[in-house]
């Protein structure tokens, strides 16, 4: 069994590019809207969390290089991160066959997921181990793409509409509790456009173009209610509770 490792409050890391992207970045809008949905969901949903249980325990499955951690310290006091043996920064190895993790059942207060469903190869098998080591008082914060351009890393198979999202989650034993999109139709479809036209433009002006188009997705996302955004957006971002039977302990 894998020894669960404490990591320290730490600070924001100013030079992350999904937790603070360039104001020059043609991914500036939807992160920056990315990040204040996880701030809110920690805030409505973690935080209480924390002032039921005091002692959390976070994995955040498909790290990455741990963009979103320091926005859980504060409220969670053992963040692993769980990633490919490749991955020199995960604390827990994903096993690339079966896709499990060495923790125990009924192990962890939170499973965070941003960004990787899209990319797992069977998101039913992905969602199934997040219900096995997640308590049954436990939450999965999960975000993932509905309208986003074909990024492979090293591989991506799937969008979502919200309603299709939901009934996957449903059908894998979770209870959602809230979705929220990131960006509305309009929104998402001049960021389709944008990342169709930058290729075709010469380097100097391309960053020059980003911030032009910034402008005009943030303008056009204004538009749009919370509601409207469940229905169709670029990213959502879902909070979830296991579904269990009575013989599951806490």
């Amino acid at each position: 069994m894998t020894t669960v490792t404490d990591h320290p409050i730490d600070p924001i890391n100013e030079d992350d590019p999904r937790l603070n992207p360039s104001w020059t970045s043609d991914r500036y809008y939807i992160l920056i809207k990315l990040r204040q949905a996880l701030e809110q969901t920690i805030k409505n949903h973690v935080q209480p969390l924390h002032q039921q249980h005091h002692h959390l325990t976070a994995i955040d499955m498909g790290c990455g290089t741990m963009p979103y951690r320091s926005l859980f310290t504060p409220t969670v006091q053992q963040y692993l991160g769980a990633d490919l043996a490749s991955n020199p920064m995960a604390d827990l190895a994903i096993n690339p066959d079966t896709g499990s993790v060495n923790l125990s059942d009924n192990s962890v207060d939170v499973v965070i997921s941003t960004q990787v469903l899209e990319h797992v190869e069977s998101p039913a098998a992905y969602l199934a181990e997040a219900h096995r080591v997640c308590k049954s008082t436990g939450l999965l914060l999960l975000s993932t793409h509905g309208y986003w351009p074909y990024h492979p890393i090293p591989t991506d198979y799937w969008r979502w509409t919200g309603a299709g999202l939901q009934k996957l989650l449903m059908d894998c034993h979770w209870e959602v509790v809230e979705i929220t999109g990131v960006l509305g139709f309009a929104a998402a479809s001049a960021c389709l456009v944008q990342d169709a036209l930058i290729p075709k433009i010469r380097s100097p002006f391309k960053r020059v173009f980003a911030v032009l188009m910034q402008q005009v997705i943030r303008c056009l996302d204004s538009s749009y209610s919370p509601e409207q955004r469940q229905e169709n957006s670029a990213v959502y971002l879902v909070v979830a509770r296991p579904l269990f039977n009575s013989s599951k302990s806490t």
